[in-house]
């Protein structure tokens, strides 16, 4: 009974913390005071998000200190109002994913109906988590360049991550396995933790991520690492939390698309003639990444109007990737094709005959066995075996002249293409449910990758729930699962 209670007791207090680790929102909290310095009780406290309108409140304790958790990311303006003091207002705070922005307030003498307001940003030091790491923020997500738009290939930009496998990288072709394969601050590879919407986004099995969401769907993600905060005890690396991109009352969305292709490609300046066995100065490629988001109010004509309540926000993206790489081979000549092996030889013109395993018999004169050579060493018709005539309707005819005349050895050549072709999709919902109570479903997917010899994919779905209470306690509640395939 007493480790039951002391569980229950654990229980209570993780979720009585003002501020959960792994929510993908951020916080703010500070004190209240007059220009003297005294605290201020009771002061009326309201954070609005300026994109969808929302509103979170909080009240000064007695000692004057206020907390407003659970603030999702973007920019925010603050209120303070009292009794007997001009009303204070805030403007240019941005928030960042998983922050706790500590913001005090001056409130000077004067009526409710005069206001002071602050235009100055909020520095960003961060004075109340010891955690280091950095924000890669919407500006570098959407203004970088990006080989393959793999959004977590900006991980490299903060200190301390060493990525192990390097030559993944480029054109979509980075997997899974090989972006998870990475130290963070030297932990050890597959120790790290990627947090997709407050949702866990790696595979238990051996910590490699799930899904990778499509880049212009996500809003920013923070890589922490060092100095983690126990919530993080299942990582023995470095944690990158991401936060995908909401709905505000504004419709917004994006369309877009990514072209490479071997025509706009300079030549080699040593390629002064093209290729002779290919007939090209560079080798084919084919790079078509296109998508689309679009998000906003939910509205249901003449049933639901969903400004400054309930959001969307949808991506699709699609990427095929084609290059031509150049294949030499040897396949049966005309003669061989119909039984002719009269023309057969080794690589120094030594004719090689075929026995006739019919024959195979004791050998009259020694041990072992022996057998009788085929005739003219022609195979006859009636001796073809129907399964390798079947087989043989699929193999390719010589199209080149071979290497040696005598073997027919690479005989025939293939520029066919590698396609690759994969999608992504993302769905977000955030809804409003009161003042205190609100709710986001989110979706992202990846398809599995189609090509010649393997696929590869994940999927996975989140829901948060989250519940302010009395001034000291907040609830959040996150629910996830997330699969990843192949073959």
């Amino acid at each position: 009974m007493p480790r039951i209670g002391l569980a229950i007791c654990g229980v209570l207090i993780l979720a009585a913390f003002q501020l959960a680790a792994q929510t993908p929102n951020a916080g703010i909290t500070g004190t209240v005071t007059d220009a003297g310095g005294a605290r201020v009780p009771n002061v009326d406290i309201v954070a609005r998000k300026v994109d969808t309108g929302l509103t979170f409140r909080a009240k000064s304790s007695e000692d004057g200190t206020y907390a407003i958790p659970a603030i999702p990311i973007g920019a925010v303006e603050l209120t303070a109002t009292a009794q007997g003091f001009k009303q204070f207002v805030r403007k240019n705070i941005l928030l960042e994913v998983n922050q706790r922005m500590r913001l005090d307030i001056v409130l000077e003498l004067g009526t409710v109906t005069e206001t002071v307001t602050v235009t100055a940003e909020v520095p960003r030091i961060d004075i109340e988590d010891s955690a280091l790491g950095a924000v890669v923020e919407q500006e570098r997500i959407e203004q970088l360049p990006l080989n393959g738009r793999h959004v977590f290939s900006l991980v490299q930009l903060v200190a301390g991550v060493q990525p192990i496998d390097r030559d993944a990288d480029g054109f979509a072709e980075i997997t899974n396995q090989g972006f998870s394969q990475m130290r963070i601050n030297g932990g050890p590879v597959y120790g790290n933790q990627i947090m997709l919407d407050g949702g866990v986004n790696t595979v238990p099995v051996h910590g490699e991520i799930s899904v990778v969401p499509q880049a212009d769907a996500v809003r920013e993600f923070k890589v922490e690492t060092n100095g983690l905060k126990a919530e993080y005890g299942q990582s023995s690396g470095g944690v990158i939390n991401v936060v995908t991109k909401s709905g505000s009352n504004r419709i917004n969305g994006s369309l877009y698309e990514f072209v490479r292709n071997d025509f706009f490609d300079a030549r080699n300046f040593f390629a002064v003639d093209k290729d002779p066995v290919t007939g090209r100065y560079n080798p084919m490629l084919r790079y078509n990444q296109y998508g689309l988001t679009l998000g906003g109010p939910v509205i249901l004509p003449k049933l639901y109007r969903g400004s400054g309540r309930t959001f969307f926000y949808v991506g699709y993206e699609q990427w095929r990737h084609k290059t031509g790489s150049l294949n030499r081979g040897t396949v049966p000549p005309p003669r061989e094709r119909q039984g002719d092996f009269s023309q057969t030889r080794n690589g120094l013109g030594q004719f090689i005959p075929i026995y006739d395993p019919a024959t195979t018999r004791a050998n009259p004169s020694g041990s072992g066995w022996v057998r009788d050579p085929i005739p003219g060493n022609i195979i006859p018709p009636n001796r073809w075996d129907p399964l390798a005539m079947r087989v043989l309707e699929f193999m390719p005819q010589p199209n080149v002249p071979p290497i040696n005349i005598y073997t027919n050895t690479n005989n025939f050549l293939s520029l066919a293409a590698a396609p690759v072709v994969q999608g992504a999709l993302n769905v977000k919902i955030d809804h409003r449910f009161g003042p205190k109570d609100s709710a986001l479903f989110a979706q992202p997917q990846r398809p599995r990758r189609r090509r010649l010899w393997n696929g590869t994919g994940g999927s996975g779905a989140f829901c948060a729930q989250r519940q302010a209470g009395q001034p000291q306690f907040h609830r959040e509640l996150h629910a996830g699962v997330h699969a990843a395939h192949g073959q």
